[in-house]
């Protein structure tokens, strides 16, 4: 050596891929070194081609160790993972190119699929496989013969094993509700090679998403739906097994099925039964057995390496999240916009038949009209009453046929309507946003209509507007694949009124296409923690405790305030350093504490915070579960704040219940009750509630779900119009505290607007007065719940920062939910192309609302921001995450009403995204908000392209009209002819070089601030009788109108002043814009599908004649 120092980057080994395949010893078999030299040679060259990173690497075995956990005797989780890539249909594809050369003509196979199991029932040809029918089966009868391919002779005693998954998706040993040996069963053929079974028409299905092949369909940005199947398995002494699936012609998803196993031969058609009272339909699928061959193939061999290893269950070797954790330098999802979704079958597989082409809509049979029942249970009528659906269920007196009307464009189209109604059913069968069927539904109630006046008898349009709708509930599925409900005033109401709105103004987009559009995100717990007697988890040091309990603080600023600060810390460090303090009533505290703590400082403690939440619930659980107590309100509390914080609402809002029944067992909700306590007890009374009074009107508000808590003498709310006057209620002694006055102003949102469903302008200038009070008196709230600067301090601590930012951003959230249906209404008024003059509606009582919710977004945008650049802050802010989502949807939103013209939209919903991307490294339902903000922005982006195109044509024209068009005479065409209409492509594509330059300011709602001038937040006028309530829109921003309104034979909508709009008060539920009575309940589902909106006037811009 030279004494020279080598700086040249190191090179990979040419010769180590061969030194680890000569690595086997002698005594390897033949196959065995082929199958691994093979495997070796591709694994390290797909290693050296990626430049595969240590973390990477690290991320693909914790992908395997999760599959390994996951798996167990009734789910082969490895085997789901390897369906998802494609490699086990591969694999069945390369067996079965073999066989056909060998001229082998038998039945196609497919894939077995992760849940087979060997214990099937054996039963008797006829017999039913289905234990338990369930409502919204239908049962077929499914028959057929086993022959030899090359004899076309029957086989006799041949087992025919056969199973399916029920209407909800779920397989007998993933679903406690089913029997056992619920549909599944073995059958043996007769001497003429016959069975035959019933069973259930089989529905498409999404495979299990809470584990490493779920995660996989997300990284990949694919849906996890399967298409409807029946699985078999065929065997005979003597020849070729058979593993194989069936296909319903009929079924979603043939030409995308998530495991890529559909195959032309395998698809069937099920065709009327004739005779028979159980079923109405029926299969005869024949299967056809190939001989085994000459060369010593044992039937035996292939049946025992199949099927008589039952998978062992795993041990439990790591305690993983369902996501896996982001390391520094590892792919993350995040780092582009998303791409558009790729159709896996439209890629020709390696080898065997293409996929079915897909079914065009055009050339699907439907009929004219379907009964009630059908229409719910989204099933097949033949438009008969009673229909043969309901005739084999015994229900003909409820084959109702309710019709539905649609709105026409011209008096020419409304005529057609008139005489031709559309139903239900069509308009949802119209839109590919139904893909999804959602099979737990109410039951229809019984139709109501409004009486008809001679108005609506001539106009069948004004008749649209009091259309009977169907009452279905507003459900999604959870990460277990459960259904959950949503309301009104929840985010995924909002994003889904947003990809109605975006798709009839766009088309087909990411946004409105998103496979995951009717999921709720939630993450799945682990497996439970092991007890501190099996793991011997020691406490923590006095150093740790002390910085878990300052993140604890920091992400716990504003929301909940459980304890003095100088308190918890002395007493949680005394109790580290106390070995004997383990299982006492505070310890559950003390654990929790410490695991919020854990759970917002880094993503690599997520165990040691899953560990101290697990224990402190389970001290918490059989210390005080049943006995009503501070600590117990306040244990349910911390266990509620930390679930919202690890995405687990569902679970955080039933345990919630718990806290808020122990604390009005106590009387915390009543101020006159605390005050015969001594001043310490009376304080931390009131904390608690108001820690409760947080979270629970963040869930009702963030879920849409009725509020627990209330400061109207713990909820019991007179209803009567007459004597409800929230404005006059005082808050038991506790109206100094900001945090329970935006409370109380949360509390009359949700009850007044989104309980009821409607707004009023007068309710809007009610609860204003409230919030004009709350701004004046928000330095004494500041102080009332410690987030003021205290004296001689020149800026707020970061703990201050943080509560204040939680405050400011509840406060512009309420302004959002309050003001958001007038938004609704004239971006959907924009969209049907109905705008008012632009003099009248700057002017507006609408118009001003409508840019208060897009200002209140916008400086929600600001605030989110200015918390995540801040160093310190904690990794998981619930609140900060809601805030700027619903925000960036309200921005991204306001765009399709050309509100970019005034504000700067655009620029702020990027960087709303650029927040959620912050905050999806640790929080996985801000990488959900991310995905969906980030398609909001393509298809805004999409539409100012359209807009400014169109706008630049019809200048143009106007040009040319003057001048001429050279270049088109030229071509032979002439430039008069040319139109401008709006297409709606199929699919938007849209690249960030087409973003346009949006440079729009927030001048009118700044100029108040800049001139220096004290002014209340909002200057309206409402030139209103006090004795009449206005004009009405839903929450989902339609007009409403009431039974008066009926009786009068005068035009629905009149241009008239306020004092004449006395009787257009009320309006119809949710966003179908097909207004009913005030007290009519049927309700529109959240993902309804039409797209017709009243194109009615805007009663708040009216002028007095």
């Amino acid at each position: 050596m030279s004494g020279e120092t080598k700086t040249s980057a190191p090179r990979y080994d040419p010769n180590f891929t061969q030194n680890v395949i000569n690595a086997m010893g002698p005594k390897t078999s033949p196959r065995m070194r082929e199958v691994m030299t093979s495997l070796t040679r591709h694994l390290h060259d797909f290693a050296r081609e990626v430049e595969l990173t240590v973390d990477e690497w690290a991320e693909g075995v914790q992908l395997l160790n999760w599959a390994g956990q996951m798996s167990n005797d009734r789910r082969n989780e490895g085997q789901l993972v390897c369906d998802v890539v494609g490699l086990e249909t591969l694999v069945d594809e390369i067996t079965y190119k073999k066989a056909a050369e060998a001229a082998d003509l038998a039945t196609q196979s497919a894939i077995l699929g992760p849940f087979f199991q060997t214990d099937h029932t054996i039963r008797k040809k006829g017999d039913s496989i289905a234990d338990n029918t369930p409502d919204d089966a239908e049962v077929v009868y499914l028959y057929g013969q086993v022959v030899d391919v090359t004899t076309k002779k029957p086989l006799a005693n041949a087992s025919v094993d056969v199973w399916q998954a029920s209407t909800n998706g779920l397989y007998e040993q993933q679903d406690e509700n089913q029997p056992k040996s619920n549909l599944c069963g073995k059958f043996y053929t007769d001497e003429n090679g016959e069975y035959g079974f019933y069973c259930l028409r089989p529905t498409p299905y999404p495979i299990p998403y809470d584990g490493p092949a779920g995660k996989l369909l997300q990284l990949l940005d694919r849906h996890p739906y399967r298409p409807a199947h029946i699985h078999f398995i065929v065997l005979a002494e003597g020849f070729k097994p058979i593993t194989t699936q069936i296909f319903d012609k009929d079924s979603k998803y043939l030409d995308d099925d998530s495991v890529f196993a559909v195959k032309d031969s395998l698809i069937v058609e099920f065709v009327p039964r004739q005779g028979d009272e159980k079923a109405k339909k029926e299969l005869r699928y024949d299967i056809g057995m190939a001989p085994l061959s000459a060369k010593g193939e044992s039937g035996e061999a292939l049946v025992t390496e199949v099927f008589s290893c039952p998978l062992p269950t795993l041990p439990k070797l790591i305690t993983e999240p369902p996501f896996p954790k982001l390391h520094e330098g590892a792919i993350s999802e995040f780092s582009h916009p998303p791409a558009p979704i790729k159709i896996p079958g439209k890629r020709p597989p390696p080898s065997g038949p293409m996929p079915r082409p897909r079914v065009k809509d055009e050339d699907r049979k439907r009929v004219a009209r379907a009964c009630d029942t059908c229409k719910r249970r989204k099933e097949k009528c033949d438009g008969q009453q009673p229909c043969l659906l309901c005739k084999r269920r015994c229900r003909e007196a409820e084959c109702i046929f309710t019709e539905a009307y649609s709105k026409r464009s011209s008096q020419r189209q409304s005529s057609t309507a008139s005489s031709h109604p559309i139903t239900l059913k069509d308009a949802l069968n119209e839109n590919n946003d139904a893909e999804i069927a959602i099979e737990s539904l109410l039951t229809l109630s019984g139709s109501r209509s409004a009486p008809k006046s001679p108005q609506y008898e001539k106009d069948p349009d004004a008749l649209v507007s009091r259309a009977p709708v169907p009452k279905l509930a507003r459900l999604l599925r959870d990460g277990r694949g459960k259904f959950i409900f949503v309301g009104d005033s929840s985010n995924l109401a909002f994003v889904q009124n947003i990809r109605r709105l975006v798709k009839a103004e766009i088309g087909e987009c990411q946004l409105t296409s998103d496979p995951l559009r009717h999921a709720m995100c939630e993450v799945i717990p682990p497996p439970k923690a092991p007890t501190p007697a099996q793991s011997q988890h020691p406490k923590p040091s006095l150093a740790e405790a002390q910085d878990l309990i300052k993140h604890y603080l920091l992400a716990s600023s504003g929301v909940i305030d459980l304890f003095d600060p100088d308190d918890i810390t002395q007493h949680l460090c005394a109790w580290t350093c106390d070995p004997a303090a383990e299982t006492d009533f505070n310890s559950s505290i003390y654990y929790l504490v410490m695991a919020i703590g854990a759970l917002t400082r880094d993503a690599t403690d997520l165990d040691q915070a899953e560990f101290y939440f697990s224990r402190g619930r389970e001290i918490g659980v059989s210390s005080f579960l049943e006995d009503p107590s501070v600590l117990t309100v306040q244990a349910y509390a911390l266990i509620t704040f930390y679930m919202l914080s690890a995405v687990r609402r569902n679970g955080a809002f039933m345990l919630l219940g718990i806290a808020v029944r122990a604390a009005y067992a106590l009387g915390l909700h009543r101020s006159d009750i605390s005050n015969l306590f001594e001043p310490r007890e009376r304080l931390a009374r009131e904390r608690v509630w108001k820690s409760l009074r947080v979270l629970d009107l963040y869930m009702s508000g963030s879920l849409g779900r009725p509020p627990a808590t209330s400061e109207v003498d713990g909820g019991s709310v007179s209803w009567n119009r007459s004597t409800r006057d929230y404005e006059d209620i005082q808050m038991n002694g506790r109206n100094t505290s900001a945090t329970l006055r935006i409370c109380f102003i949360f509390e009359r949102i949700l009850n007044e607007v989104y309980c009821r469903r409607e707004v009023s302008v007068q309710l809007v200038e009610s609860i204003s007065r409230q919030y004009r009070d709350w701004t004046m008196q928000l330095p004494a709230g500041l102080q009332a719940d410690s987030l003021d600067q205290k004296g001689g301090s020149t800026a707020p601590t970061l703990t201050q920062t943080i509560g204040i930012a939680h405050l400011k951003g509840s406060y512009y959230w309420s302004i959002i939910l309050l003001t958001r249906p007038f938004l609704i209404f004239k971006v959907s008024s924009k969209i049907k192309g109905r705008s008012d003059d632009e003099d009248s509606a700057g002017n507006s009582v609408t118009m001003t609302l409508s840019e208060a919710c897009i200002d209140a977004a916008l400086r929600s945008v600001e605030i989110a921001t200015d918390i995540v650049h801040t160093p310190g802050v904690p990794k998981r802010l619930f609140m900060i995450t809601n805030s700027a989502f619903i925000s960036a949807m309200v921005i991204g939103f306001a765009i399709f009403g050309d509100f970019d013209k005034s504000f700067p939209l655009l620029s702020s919903i990027s960087q709303a995204e650029a927040i959620l991307a912050i905050m999806a490294k640790d929080d996985m339902s801000a990488r959900r908000h991310y995905e969906i903000t980030s398609y909001l922005r393509l298809a805004a982006i999409e539409h100012i392209r359209r807009r400014d195109q169109m706008q630049m044509q019809k200048r143009r024209q106007d040009i040319h009209n003057i001048f001429g068009d050279p270049i088109n005479k030229t071509n032979g065409t002439d430039s008069s002819k040319e139109t401008t209409g709006n297409h709606t492509p199929s699919q938007v594509s849209v690249t960030e070089a087409a973003a346009p330059n949006n440079n729009g300011t927030t001048a009118l709602f700044d100029a108040t601030e800049e001139s220096g001038d004290p002014a209340p937040p909002w200057q309206l006028r409402f030139d209103m009788p006090p004795e009449s309530r206005g004009p009405v829109l839903t929450t989902s921003g339609t007009l409403a109108y009431n039974d008066e309104d009926a009786a009068d034979p005068i035009p629905p909508f009149p241009r008239a002043d306020f004092g004449q709009m006395q009787e257009a008060d009320y309006f119809s539920p949710d966003g179908s814009g097909i207004p009913s009575l005030p007290s009519y309940t049927e309700e529109f589902p959240l993902f309804s599908l039409m797209t017709e909106f009243d194109q009615l006037q805007d009663p708040f811009s009216m002028v007095r004649s």
